[in-house]
């Protein structure tokens, strides 16, 4: 058998690629993709990749809203509610005793909120890095004024395109009653590079609203709208010159208080509000003469969406989210949101009246200060994330003035494809994590042609573990997994006593039990169980070895899950110096006639080696080699070389194929190969020395080889009951059982190791793919 094909290396820029194309409004698949293997863990957590993700995106998404709520126990509180199907972070601890807190504005990844009765009560926080600033509330906030007042919060950056807030410097806009009347307002703004607040502003008379405020609308990087109490006027704070002035509504909303304001087309100010079940989108318009007139530009008929049966109260308008075209629609105890230009209405939540939401709009790539742990709020995912399709804009329908966000380009499968098929085979977890990232994925992995494809690419299945029979008296097998993640359970024979491993090949298990006769051949991922009688003869079988192995024509180890197998059955009677073998077909379910030889020897319990159509089985107490040969069905014998010492000694594959060994000699590895497979001589190829291998004092002492992995040239030694897997090319060494260790019996040295070598895909796990 060839030795395995190592992967092709991934190229950094395609994987990037990949990555650059997930979907912003879900992150909890960044961080799954950054668990899928530590190649992607480095893309994604390199500096310069949040800037690229960003970038690509252009606008930011929308990952939820927060909204106000009035309790008994602690009066007015705020609430997030997420969009996406993972939460994309934690609400922090801000509620202490009995204090109230309300969310004033969101905007630009950070949240205004205010504390009741207290005197720094203004709090910014960032959702996504968790930093949470106090701020002094401006002279002009009076206590006995209290929630007359609207707030905004703001990126400081001139041209900021809302592709990194995080972390930079911020203004607050407040605009406050100051007479009790709440008929005369002033503004002032904080600086969080002063940390000052500007002296007050002009006053304009309005009305401000004196229950939960509606959120300003931002037009441009220079001016923001507040909607008054009634809705009469809107009030106009301007940035750059620090004055305050008001504008009338349209005419025909001033007698409706619910409506928000929007960004319209070309930054323009635009009103969304409700009559007669019909939502009316206005736009202040510019006309020539350079006086700004009220437009209706758009109507759209909710009748359709909300069947008047269904409801007992008119839909409201509560919200909207700047830059994704997104309203927010509260009916009864429903909240919807609305695509404005697909018209795509979408249940978010039920079970709560709203009085209005803050959308909350920001990326969120910090990946690589994540917590992985079980806590992370983004590993827990009820459900795979919905893949929701990208709307195609209608070319009559008037379109928002902010740029939307842009959609990602389509991924092509058969890239997608690619990468996925270079996924590690010895770590299946990669598989399960990679389907768990976002539909599309998993549709592509489990795809009936995906297995083939993925077991073709690689070739060679990987090593997955091994199975130990860990001591002589009791005959007890564990299995001993090479990754993080079992994705398979042991049989119900494994709940017998006195059970041992004769076997592990082609994807099966062939194990026996002392207390009866039968055998047992076991698929750990197809969960089949196949038992059978050990053959009969005419004299009681003392010592016995069995090796099982496919038997589809032309095998290659790409597939033999459910598939035919053959059982080599080979017994001693060294009273009598017989040595006999019989095949067990599944094809079959019988046992072939018998065929012997004469020689006093015992089989090896250390497991048998196949080249070609022949296996080899080590006899103790006996220079020779047991061979099967499959084609003809028949036993032979083949000299060994006075090198070769039992528990000293191993048959593998040699470097080229065919038939060699290992021994131990001092405290070096010795690697032989036969010459001409059977018939010629015994050539030494290459010598390792111990002691720069492994991590005890004295290897020689109590270290025996104790398996190997056919087809590759990886060998298993046991040292001081600890065992240890050696790979012989690179002069790899890892510690794979050790003393004491509950896997291992509590200290009991290793007799037998059996790898387990297999490929497994999404379409041997029988609904344990996604459960693992």
């Amino acid at each position: 058998m060839s030795p395995p094909r190592r992967s092709p290396a991934l190229v950094d820029d395609l994987v990037e690629e990949i990555l650059l194309r997930l979907p912003p409004d879900e992150p909890a698949c960044l961080v799954r993709c950054s668990l899928i293997c530590q190649p992607w863990r480095r893309f994604l957590s390199a500096p310069d990749f949040p800037h690229r993700y960003r970038t690509f995106h252009g606008a930011p998404p929308l990952l939820g809203f927060l909204h106000n709520v009035y309790t008994r126990e602690k009066g007015p509180i705020y609430r997030f509610v997420p969009t996406t199907t993972a939460p994309p972070f934690s609400l922090p601890a801000l509620e202490i005793g009995y204090s109230q807190w309300r969310a004033l504005d969101c905007r630009h990844g950070r949240v205004l909120v205010e504390r009741w009765n207290a005197k720094e009560n203004l709090v910014i926080w960032d959702p996504v890095t968790g930093h949470r600033q106090r701020i002094d509330e401006p002279g002009i906030l009076k206590p006995w004024w209290r929630w007359t007042h609207f707030g905004a919060v703001l990126c400081a950056r001139r041209g900021c395109d809302d592709l990194n807030c995080n972390g930079g410097p911020f203004i607050v806009v407040l605009v406050v009653a100051v007479t009790p009347q709440r008929t005369v307002v002033q503004a002032s703004m904080y600086s969080s590079e002063t940390g000052k607040w500007s002296a007050p502003s002009s006053s304009v008379y309005v009305s401000i609203d004196d229950h939960s405020p509606m959120r300003g609308a931002l037009v441009g990087d220079e001016i923001v709208y507040f909607k008054s109490q009634r809705g009469e006027e809107i009030i106009i704070y301007d940035l750059r010159k620090h004055c305050l002035s008001a504008i009338d509504s349209p005419s025909e909303y001033r007698s409706y208080s619910d409506g928000v304001l929007v960004v319209m087309e070309n930054n323009s100010l635009g009103l969304a509000f409700i009559t007669h079940c019909s939502l009316y989108l206005w736009l202040r318009k510019m006309e020539q003469e350079g006086v700004a007139e009220w437009t209706c530009c758009r109507v759209i008929e909710l009748e359709t969406f909300f069947p008047a049966d269904k409801y007992s109260f008119p839909p409201r308008v509560i919200g909207f989210a700047e830059g994704v075209d997104v309203i927010f629609l509260a009916r009864d105890a429903c909240l919807f949101t609305m695509d404005l230009k697909s018209k795509r209405l979408r249940k978010v939540t039920e079970g709560e009246f709203y009085l209005n939401v803050l959308p909350f709009i920001s990326f969120n790539t910090l990946v690589a200060s994540l917590d992985h742990s079980s806590s992370s709020p983004l590993l827990h995912s009820p459900s795979l994330p919905p893949t929701s399709p990208n709307p195609q804009p209608n070319p009559s329908l008037t379109t928002m003035a902010t740029a939307p966000p842009r959609p990602p380009p389509e991924l092509i499968d058969d890239d997608v494809a690619q990468i996925l098929l270079r996924l590690p085979p010895d770590d299946p977890a990669c598989l399960v994590r990679a389907a768990l990232v976002c539909k599309p994925w998993y549709r592509i992995l489990s795809d009936p042609s995906f297995p083939r494809r993925y077991r073709a690419f690689h070739r060679a299945p990987p090593l997955l573990g091994f199975i130990s029979n860990i001591s002589v008296t009791k005959y007890d097998s564990i299995f001993v997994p090479s990754f993080t993640a079992v994705p398979f359970s042991q049989p119900k024979f494994y709940r017998h006593a006195s059970r041992v491993a004769l076997d592990c090949r082609h994807g099966r298990v062939l194990l026996h039990s002392y207390r009866k006769t039968n055998l047992v051949a076991w698929d750990p991922f197809t969960g089949d169980e196949r038992h059978l009688e050990a053959p009969l003869h005419p004299r009681a079988w003392a010592n016995f070895r069995a090796a099982l192995l496919c038997a589809a024509d032309g095998c290659k180890q790409l597939n033999c899950h459910g598939g035919p197998f053959l059982v080599v059955f080979v017994s001693t009677d060294y009273v009598h110096g017989v040595i006999w073998a019989s095949v067990y077909s599944s094809e079959t379910r019988n046992w072939s006639a018998l065929t012997s030889l004469h020689h006093h020897g015992f089989i090896d319990m250390r497991p048998s080696l196949l080249v070609g159509d022949t296996l080899c089985f080590s006899l103790m107490k006996s220079n020779y080699i047991l061979k099967y040969d499959l084609a003809v069905r028949g036993l032979e014998l083949h000299s060994l070389p006075g090198v070769y010492k039992e528990r000293k000694s191993i048959l593998m594959t040699a470097e080229d194929g065919g038939l060699g060994f290992v021994g131990l000699d001092d405290c070096y590895l010795e690697l032989w190969s036969f010459q001409s497979v059977f018939r010629g001589g015994c050539v030494e190829s290459r010598v390792i020395d111990l002691k720069k291998l492994l991590p005890v004092v004295n290897p020689m002492i109590s270290s025996y080889l104790i398996g190997f992995a056919e087809g590759t040239d990886i060998i298993f030694l046991s040292a001081h009951v600890d065992a240890f897997m050696i790979e012989l090319k690179s002069g790899k060494v890892r510690k794979v059982g050790e003393r004491g260790a509950g896997t291992v019996g509590q200290g009991e040295a290793y007799h037998t190791i059996l790898p387990y070598m297999s490929f497994y895909t999404p379409d041997l796990a029988e609904g344990r793919f996604l459960a693992s």
